[in-house]
């Protein structure tokens, strides 16, 4: 439900809280439910207020009043026939009352009471960059709810209740990132609801790099000759009302933009954002030193459209990694495959199965796809496109006999391999450490291995013989099992190919043989 409330309105949050129970302030009734939003600094520039009512009789005419003790704050009238008012001052504070007077009252001093008023509760709250704990105020024996935002990713907020003592609280959170917002609600019981919107002082700016030009971003036109950008965003105007942005490649400045106002801004560029590329914002713009700087990623992306796979490598993240797969001409198929953490290394991403509501997806010639990385904090996000390429391993197999006599074996073991495509590798036939010998025939192997024989691989399709050369090691394992004699037990070997495409796709193959005496 909580999450659920983040993203509804101020009226979606009323309805879902109208029917707890708890203290109401004194005065409410139920002919109608408030909502109070108050935005505070560094949220906004200055204080600003908005008061609105919902009311369950429309049958008359409504004023709604904001009162500061005695004195008059701001007033709004609607006429018979409207259920809504709103009204906005920016002096409106917590410990103020706002009036409602049915029917209308003209402008003046009223000469009736109020027939529903709601005293705004003392809320407050804040935190510190950087901080494990985000405190304020609320009412005893209310419900309340903070939010805190966390940073560069917008749409994650952790939602906490609130146990006001003694009308304070001190609620543990995730650090802080400089900048992110707070939000305290605090309901009434009765309908009523105050929401206090706050943030942590300072900033935390983040970027994107965009590498996928057309058709995988549409919105980019296709004739642009900068299809390729940069951006910051999540800056705030309390920290500095100008701003810098520096995109560079080494010693060579790709991009340079100011900005005046605003929370983000972009630059353009024929020139496609690649790893290693560095982005820097200066705040403000004169500033002598980037406020942040980050590093485009080392993210690559390649795609093999016959087989229906992807192949990502990318630093490992615990941000969010998507990869979308669409066709080539008007037919706009697409699927897309999500993953919320990734090892470092390469993952290849499989369509032909299914991932969640994406069913398996048939890529067709001429399609592409593209991946969009975050970083762990979001601080980074990068979009690039995918390179057609190659991603099926070698189909990899050996022939020989299951048993291999020693008295037939000098310096080198014959085995038939065969492969689907050219590939080159290697071919080790692995016997235990501890072998039967000379006056232990029976002994059992360990399960430490050495390298009896061994060969280097470069095949193409079809297949070819190989011999594998003994090792030193495996002369003396060789001679030590002849010294057994016909009583010893025979022998397990694992022959292993390990191989790679022209295109680094690996296989590898075990297969087992035993070494006898006949």
């Amino acid at each position: 439900m909580l999450s659920y409330l983040r993203r509804c309105s101020s009226l979606c949050a009323l309805a879902i809280f109208m029917s707890v129970v708890a203290a109401s302030p004194a005065g409410a009734t139920t002919l109608g439910n408030f909502t109070v939003a108050l935005d505070r600094p560094p949220y906004v520039s200055a204080n600003t207020a908005r008061v609105d009512y919902d009311f369950f009789d429309a049958t008359t005419s409504t004023t709604i009043r904001l009162m500061d003790g005695a004195t008059e704050l701001a007033r709004a009238s609607v006429p018979i026939g409207s259920a809504y008012t709103a009204v906005t001052s920016a002096a409106l504070e917590p410990g103020d009352r706002v009036e409602i007077f049915k029917p209308g009252i003209p402008a003046g001093p009223p000469a009736v009471a109020p027939v529903d008023q709601y005293e705004i509760p003392l809320v407050a709250i804040a935190g510190a960059p950087g901080g494990a704990s985000v405190s304020g105020s609320a009412p005893d024996g209310t419900l309340a709810r903070i939010s805190v935002g966390t940073g560069c990713d917008t749409n994650a907020y952790s939602t906490l209740p609130v146990a006001a003592v003694g009308g304070a609280f001190s609620v543990a959170v995730p650090p802080l990132a400089a900048g992110a917002d707070l939000t305290l609600r605090v309901f009434s019981g009765t309908g009523d609801y105050t929401q206090l919107r706050s943030r942590v002082p300072g900033e935390t700016p983040c970027f994107s790099a965009s590498a996928t030009p057309f058709p995988e971003q549409p919105t980019i036109d296709p004739a642009a000759a900068t299809p390729y950008s940069v951006r910051v965003y999540n800056l705030r105007p309390s920290v500095a009302n100008d701003s810098r942005l520096v995109w560079r490649r080494g010693a060579t400045v790709i991009g340079d933009t100011t900005n005046v106002g605003g929370t983000q801004f972009t630059t353009t560029s024929a020139t496609q954002p690649i790893p290693g590329d560095v982005i820097e914002v200066y705040r403000p713009q004169t500033a002598l030193a980037p406020s942040r700087s980050v590093t485009i990623p080392d993210v690559s992306a390649t795609v093999d459209t016959g087989a229906s796979l992807v192949a990502l490598s990318s630093p490992s993240v615990s941000g969010l990694v998507t990869v979308y797969a669409t066709d080539a001409g008007p037919s706009q198929r697409s699927s897309e495959r999500s993953f919320l953490s990734l090892p470092a290394g390469r993952t290849v991403v499989d369509y032909n199965v299914s991932q969640g509501d994406q069913r398996p997806f048939k890529m067709r010639p001429g399609g592409r796809a593209f991946v969009n990385w975050a970083s762990p904090d979001w601080g980074i996000r990068y979009d690039v496109t995918a390179s057609p390429g190659d991603l099926v391993s070698p189909a990899v197999s050996a022939k020989f006999k299951s048993k291999l006599r020693l008295a037939k074996i000098k310096k080198s073991i014959a085995v038939r391999v065969s492969s689907s495509e050219i590939a080159t590798g290697t071919a080790r036939l692995l016997v235990a450490e501890r072998l039967p010998g000379k006056g232990h025939p029976k002994t059992k192997p360990g399960k430490r291995t050495i390298t009896f024989a061994t060969a280097k691989l470069s095949l193409g399709p079809g297949s070819r013989t190989v011999k594998l050369k003994l090792s030193k090691a495996g002369l003396r394992a060789l001679k030590q099992l002849r010294g057994a004699g016909k009583s010893m037990r025979a022998v397990k070997a694992a022959l292993n190919l390990n191989v790679a495409d022209p295109s680094g796709n690996v296989t590898s193959v075990t297969r087992t043989m035993k070494l006898v005496v006949k």
